[in-house]
């Protein structure tokens, strides 16, 4: 249904801010993310967005999910609350491309963990998933959104 991929990825340097909830409500959290890291001139050394994604939502409740909607920046940073630093591992990583809205990356994301993953034959490891937001969904066409998904292997 999807093509998937491995990838072997950097660290990504993040500041972000934490959310708590369903992962679909993240949004939310993004626009006060951009207002804050406007307001203190990170937006200016952000160089993409990504959304990290901790909990398995099929085995915590949606209210106690925790991700962290966040800018991906350079190198490390230290920054006054509520924004938080925090990284994303390098290493090899399961990376399926999806082209659409945002309301169906909850499907993508079921076909990634109940198939995909199964075709590439290798194990995952700790860490938390990650979605790359490719390109700005301010200036984009929903229909043309695209999003990378990220899971860790090993």
């Amino acid at each position: 249904m999807y093509d998937i991929s491995i990838k072997t990825i950097q660290p990504k340097h993040l500041v972000g801010l934490s959310h708590r909830g369903r992962y679909q409500d993240i949004g939310a959290t993004f626009g006060r993310l951009a207002e804050i890291a406007g307001a203190r001139g990170i937006d200016a050394v952000m160089t993409g967005c990504v959304g990290v994604y901790y909990d398995d939502p099929g085995a915590v409740p949606a209210e106690e999910l925790r991700s962290l909607a966040a800018f991906v920046v350079g190198a490390p940073m230290a920054v006054e609350p509520p924004l938080e630093s925090a990284m994303i591992e390098g290493g090899h990583y399961a990376v399926l491309r999806f082209v659409g809205p945002y309301e169906g990356l909850g499907d993508a994301w079921a076909w990634l963990y109940s198939d995909g993953l199964s075709k590439l034959g290798r194990p995952m490891r700790e860490g938390p998933a990650f979605e790359d937001y490719v390109n700005d969904p301010m200036n984009t066409k929903p229909t043309d959104l695209v999003t990378d998904l990220y899971v860790p292997l090993a």
